[in-house]
């Protein structure tokens, strides 16, 4: 082809099988040259789904939506005539108010409901607006309970309820177990392995742990052989000792003084013994055993030493009420 001579096509569009869109041109000054050219579809395959919108009556609606360059419209459909009752048209909420502590009014304003057309009502704030005053903490507790396991507990409670524990006393605290103090007379010091003649140097000594004077007449002394009758008019004061020996001068020799009673009787073996304080009714009320005489009474005086209470107020009725004294100690006599 030469230059400047025109060129005359005829164009044809058909649709090829494959989905392709195919231009045909034909150049009528030539030949038979055909050439083509060949545009892709851009929605091919895109598949679009419709809009749904729900409307304020609760009815759902659709619309179709279809694709354009490869991308789907957004339909929106249309709800008219499906609109809700606006319920809150004619409502009123009310105002609300609240006097804060310092005196300040706080006001919130209610709003209502679209979903029902009631009124939610706003409660005042009053932060910023209160009064702190101070609390005083005043602590009651209960008497502490008994002493077990090593410790005892008691509950304390704040009357005023100020919410704090700054001066809470404590409601644990550890412990001794409480031994009762006897009510009665009891032994306090036995000699029965002495330095020198037995039969004048033994002696027994009593102990009043009470508060008051106790009239010891008819009580009665007994050991492993005998008894012996405590004489009509013998007492004892309160927190006080009543030695009572075998041998008045051998015992003044000996400890530089005169014993409240002598005379006893009764001859305490140094191989093993028991003694017992009974009223004149015959009520033991005290009990004291050495050298295995009873089970488990393994107290064991050496010439010249005694057996003493110590403490000399507890009676656990058991050797561990006893220990051994060195040096005997009569207590009327220091």
């Amino acid at each position: 082809m030469k230059l400047g001579q025109p060129l005359v096509f005829i164009i044809t569009i058909s649709l090829a099988l494959s989905g392709y869109f195919a231009l045909h041109f034909i150049n009528l000054k030539t030949s038979g040259g055909i050439g083509l050219l060949n545009i892709t579809d851009s929605c091919e395959g895109v598949i679009c789904p419709d809009s749904v919108r729900t409307c304020p009556d609760g009815l759902n609606f659709t619309c179709p939506n279809v694709c354009i360059s490869g991308k789907c419209t957004q339909c929106i459909p249309d709800c008219s005539g499906h609109e809700r009752e606006n319920l809150c048209k004619n409502v009123v909420c009310p105002e609300r108010e609240k006097t804060c502590p310092d005196g300040y009014v706080a006001k919130c304003q209610s709003t209502c409901d679209p979903n029902t057309g009631e009124c939610i009502i706003c409660t005042p704030d009053c932060t910023g607006h209160e009064i702190f005053t101070t609390c005083n903490e005043s602590w009651v507790c209960s008497q502490w309970s008994d002493c077990i396991n090593g410790f005892r507990t008691r509950e304390c409670v704040d009357e005023n309820n100020c919410g704090t524990t700054e001066n809470k006393p404590s409601e644990k605290e550890a412990c001794e177990p409480s031994i009762p103090v006897p009510n009665h007379v009891i032994f306090s010091e036995i000699y029965y392995d002495t330095i020198g003649k037995e039969s004048d140097n033994e002696w027994i000594e009593f102990f009043n742990p009470t508060k008051s004077n106790l009239d010891l007449s008819g009580y009665i002394i007994e050991d492993n052989a005998g008894s012996w009758v405590i004489p009509n008019g013998t007492s004892i004061k309160a927190g006080g000792y009543l030695v009572i020996a075998r041998n008045a001068t051998s015992f003044q020799k000996t400890f530089g003084c005169e014993p409240d009673i002598s005379g006893l009787t009764l001859s305490l073996s140094n191989t093993g013994d028991k003694l017992e304080i009974l009223t004149s009714d015959r009520v033991v009320i005290d009990f004291v055993a050495w050298e295995n005489y009873v089970e488990g009474w393994n107290l064991e005086a050496k010439e010249g030493q005694s057996i003493k209470r110590d403490p000399i107020n507890i009676d656990t009725d058991s050797p561990d009420d006893w220990i051994i004294a060195e040096t005997p100690y009569p207590g009327l006599c220091y």
